[in-house]
């Protein structure tokens, strides 16, 4: 039961009472946060669909590592991709 209050807390897309604008102050608090510790931050949006359901899932993982990112980053989006997309 954690588990599942936890995801639906991380997931904000089609809940009721969230909005756009909920998830760019979640963005804001993060980078002014990052920034007033004096921490390195990243972003990354991702269109699931549009960038999982045409790419050979493989070539993906080794194209993340031709271009330089770290495993850790790869395995993350590897556990994303996994709990994400619907199995075929």
């Amino acid at each position: 039961m954690e588990a599942t209050i936890q995801d639906a807390e991380e997931q904000s897309r089609f809940c009721a009472g969230r909005s756009r604008i909920d998830n760019i102050f979640c963005l804001k608090q993060l980078c002014e946060k990052s920034i007033s510790y004096g921490m390195e931050t990243s972003l990354t949006f991702v269109d699931l669909r549009k960038a999982y359901d045409t790419t050979p899932i493989t070539k993906l993982w080794n194209a993340m590592r031709a271009a330089g990112i770290k495993e850790t980053c790869v395995k993350a989006v590897k556990i994303f991709y996994e709990n994400n997309v619907p199995s075929k």
